[in-house]
């Protein structure tokens, strides 16, 4: 149990969240952040300077992630999914654990 969320981000298999004492979700984080429909944001840095970024709904991730990988043009590649912080305001309506 803990109210520090980017702690418990990286040390948790399962998450609950509760609001006003009421449990209002579970699951890992993968299931609670597809369940939301919140996209993932892929950020792309090419040889050239250039940054794409490509906003897409979880189920498309894999998809747009091969399309950016298969680029030659492709230095680096940043996957940003839903935050345990983005997911307890989603779930509860508030940003304050």
């Amino acid at each position: 149990s803990s109210h520090l969320l980017t702690e418990l981000e990286e040390r948790t298999d399962r998450v609950l969240i509760m609001d006003r004492g009421r449990l209002v979700a579970s699951g890992t984080l993968d299931e609670l952040r597809a369940r939301t429909g919140q996209p993932v944001v892929l950020r792309a840095s090419l040889t050239d300077g250039r940054e794409e970024v490509v906003a897409c709904p979880p189920a498309e991730k894999i998809a747009r992630l091969r399309e950016l990988a298969a680029r030659r043009d492709l230095q680096d590649l940043h996957i940003e999914l839903p935050t345990l912080d983005d997911l307890y305001t989603h779930y509860t309506g508030t940003a304050e654990p």
